[in-house]
C-alpha cells in the first residue's frame, strides 16, 4: 500500500484529489505519482530497511517482467486496476536464490493495452500467494482483528473457518473496512492457500509458524483439520511423527529439499527443488535418490 505517502506527494506538488463514491480517482497524472512513490520511494525504503537487517531484498513492481497485469476496474476509477493474471516466474527464481522480493503493486494492462495500473496491495498480495502456492497468507496490519464487541479488545475472534466468513458478515461482526481485509484472505484461501493470518502489532518470531509474541492474530482456516493435497507440512507432527528433517531416503516428514548435493533448505512455492528432478511435489519425496 501507500495512500499516506501518496496523499503527501499529491499535495506537495499541488494536486487536487477527486474521489468517486469515496473511492479515488486516479487520472494519468496522478498515476504517475503513485507510481513514483510506490516503486521508486516505497518499495526502495523497505528493501532498504531489510539490508540493513541482514536481508537480501531485491525490490521490483508488478510491471517488472509481466509479474501482475490487470485490467480497469467496471467503475470509473480512471486508472485502476483488478489484478486478471500473475506470473511468478520473477518471484520463484528469486526465491530459489534467496532473495526476498519487495514487490510494489503496479501493474501492467494486458495484451495491447499499454497503460500501468494502481492496484490494491492486499487483493495483489493474495494472488500472489495463490500463484506461488504459498503455506501461508500473512498480512501484517495496525489495527486489531475480528471482534465479536468492537469495543471490547478481549472478544477478539482468533480462529475463523472459511465457511464461517458469510454469517460473520451477515451479522455485522465482519464490518466496514474489515470486509476488504477479510475478502482477500478468503481469496488466498480459495485458490488453495491452507492458512491465512491477520497480525496486528508483531514482536518477531518465524511467520511460517503460529507467529509468537504478536497480538491480534487472526487465524482463517480452508477446513480445519485438513490438509490440501500437496501442500507443505511444517506444522510439528506430520504422519503422527515427531517433526523431521528429510534426507535422501525419509518420508513423510517436513519438506527439506536439497538445493545441492551438500545443502538442505526449506522448500518453497510448494515444490521440491532437486537438481536431478527440480519440480517433485512436496509429499511425494518417498523416491528422490
Amino acid at each position: 500500500g501507500g495512500g499516506p505517502e501518496i496523499n503527501h506527494m499529491l499535495e506537495r506538488v499541488g494536486k487536487e484529489s477527486k474521489f468517486v463514491d469515496g473511492l479515488r480517482y486516479t487520472d494519468a497524472e496522478t498515476m504517475e505519482i503513485v507510481q513514483m512513490v510506490l516503486t521508486g520511494k516505497l518499495n526502495k525504503d523497505i528493501v532498504g530497511i531489510l539490508l540493513q537487517k541482514g536481508g537480501r531484498a531485491v525490490g521490483l513492481s508488478g510491471v517488472d517482467s509481466g509479474l501482475l497485469r490487470a485490467v480497469k476496474t467496471e467503475k470509473d476509477l480512471g486508472f485502476v486496476g483488478e489484478v486478471t493474471q500473475v506470473n511468478p516466474e520473477i518471484l520463484a527464481t528469486l526465491l530459489d536464490q534467496d532473495f526476498i522480493p519487495v514487490v510494489s503493486t503496479v501493474a501492467s494492462g494486458e495484451q495491447g493495452d499499454s497503460a500501468n495500473y494502481n492496484i490494491n496491495a492486499d487483493t495483489a498480495a493474495a494472488k500472489i500467494a495463490v500463484a506461488l502456492k504459498a503455506e501461508k497468507f500473512v498480512q501484517l496490519t495496525n489495527v486489531p482483528g475480528v471482534l465479536r464487541d468492537v469495543n471490547d479488545p478481549s472478544t477478539l475472534i482468533k480462529r475463523i473457518e472459511r465457511t464461517a466468513i458469510g454469517s460473520l458478515k451477515a451479522t455485522g461482526i465482519i464490518s466496514s473496512g474489515m470486509i476488504p481485509k477479510i475478502d482477500c484472505c478468503l481469496t488466498a484461501l480459495l485458490g488453495g492457500v491452507p492458512r491465512a493470518h491477520r497480525i496486528h502489532d508483531f514482536r518477531g518470531g518465524d511467520v511460517l509458524r503460529t507467529p509468537p509474541g504478536s497480538s491480534g492474530a487472526v487465524l482463517l482456516l480452508a477446513s480445519v483439520g485438513i490438509s490440501p493435497s500437496g501442500a507443505c507440512r511444517h506444522d510439528g507432527v506430520v504422519g503422527g511423527r515427531a517433526p523431521q528433517r528429510h534426507d535422501r531416503t525419509s518420508s513423510d516428514a517436513p519438506c527439506y529439499a536439497y538445493a545441492g548435493a551438500r545443502r538442505k533448505v526449506p522448500c518453497r512455492l510448494g515444490v521440491h527443488r532437486n537438481r536431478s528432478r527440480p519440480h517433485v511435489p512436496c509429499g511425494c519425496y518417498d523416491r528422490m535418490a
